[in-house]
């Protein structure tokens, strides 16, 4: 019951919630946080219970809680670096987003208007496609660090870095990987949703499959 509420809690755009007293806004900053541990402490359940039906071809309903007990500890530590992670790319992005919009702002004064709208314009459409393709390569090198740290007993830093490296390497597997399983998602959508029912945990899964194939490259370098 108290997750179903943070959930809510967190789904609650912010816009509405800055004409609301300061408790609203930090209760969606805590539920935002409890929301995002609790989902990698599934995923190391999900990655669980995908090693036992890779290895064993059978799975159990409780390996996908093994995150919230056997692993919880390399999950919350592993979950703090990440977060620490994600704090300095996003001050890095507004870093260098300010300064190609200033440059941006720069050539508009020196070759016109128009010159300007039309270079802004493709600036912006050039960085959502590359953070696009960034957030892609940093989720699944996410997981695989995830994996690394509760199957093979890696540190944070040490099994971040080596999933960064091995993700990547094979980046063009997975953006195509990813633009795959976005036209699915949406195709998933179409009957009511119902598709998703089939799409999530495929993708889950999927993830697994990702870990399973760059570590072993990985590791072999």
């Amino acid at each position: 019951m108290l997750l179903f509420v943070l959930s809510l809690a967190a789904l609650v755009p912010p816009a509405l919630l800055a004409e609301q007293q300061p408790a609203y806004q930090v209760l969606q900053f805590i539920a935002t946080l409890v929301l995002g541990l609790f989902f990698m402490f599934l995923m190391a359940g999900v990655l669980n219970a995908a090693k036992r039906a890779d290895l064993t071809q059978n799975m159990k309903f409780s390996d996908f809680f093994t995150g919230f007990h056997r692993d919880a500890k390399p999950v919350v530590k592993l979950s703090v670096v990440l977060a620490v992670v994600y704090v300095v790319f996003v001050i890095f992005l507004v870093v260098a987003m300010s300064l190609l919009a200033g440059s941006a702002y720069l050539v508009g004064q020196m070759f016109g208007l128009q010159e300007f709208g039309v270079g802004l314009a493709l600036l912006v459409v050039a960085a959502y496609l590359l953070l696009m393709a960034v957030s892609w390569v940093l989720t699944s090198a996410m997981t695989v660090a995830m994996a690394l740290v509760i199957f093979h007993r890696y540190k944070s830093f040490a099994a971040i870095k080596l999933a960064l490296r091995g993700c990547f390497k094979n980046m063009a597997a997975i953006l195509i990987y990813n633009i795959v399983m976005t036209f699915l998602m949406y195709l998933s959508m179409i009957p009511l949703g119902l598709g998703l029912l089939v799409t999530v945990p495929m993708m889950l899964i999927a993830q697994y499959v990702i870990y399973k194939q760059i570590f072993t490259k990985t590791v072999a370098v």
